[in-house]
């Protein structure tokens, strides 16, 4: 008979907090990430829409993630390897070398039904 463990923690990245802390605090007093964005770059490419919700004040070596391997990497990655290492942190799990131990990550969102 085949034994599942399921741990489940929280990581967060996102225009309104980095971490699951300033995140929800962000989130119960209403703040919204949107901005208008005034660059020279995005005035330009005459886009349709010139509002986003960039992350901010993201560093990718705080997040855990090693200096050597940051520039190999796209900032979609940093991010989500970054909310990866913090719901380890947030279930108290800690990544081992030892090859019987076996982790698994699920990287995703809320499925809705359709209707």
């Amino acid at each position: 008979m085949k034994s599942r463990v399921v741990i489940t923690g929280i990581g967060v990245i996102s225009s309104i907090g980095i971490g699951r802390e300033s995140f929800w605090s962000a989130s119960l007093e209403g703040r919204s990430g949107a901005v208008r964005l005034d660059t020279p770059w995005v005035r330009e490419t005459g886009l349709a829409t010139q509002i986003a919700c960039p992350v901010r004040d993201f560093d990718p070596v705080k997040a855990g993630i090693p200096h050597r391997v940051v520039h190999l990497m796209d900032r979609t990655t940093l991010f989500a390897l970054a909310a990866a290492h913090e719901a380890l942190a947030d279930a108290g799990f800690t990544l081992t070398p030892d090859p019987e131990d076996r982790e698994g990550l699920r990287v995703g969102d809320v499925e809705t039904p359709a209707g």
